[in-house]
């Protein structure tokens, strides 16, 4: 299963929660 399958899941997990925190920081800066 260490094929990169895994590693790509986690790094699109990475991804999503920093999207999802400046998401945040932007709507907290524009409000």
């Amino acid at each position: 299963m260490a094929t990169g399958g895994s590693s790509r899941a986690v790094t699109a997990a990475l991804v999503g929660n920093m999207v999802i925190a400046i998401a945040k920081f932007v709507a907290f800066a524009i409000t």
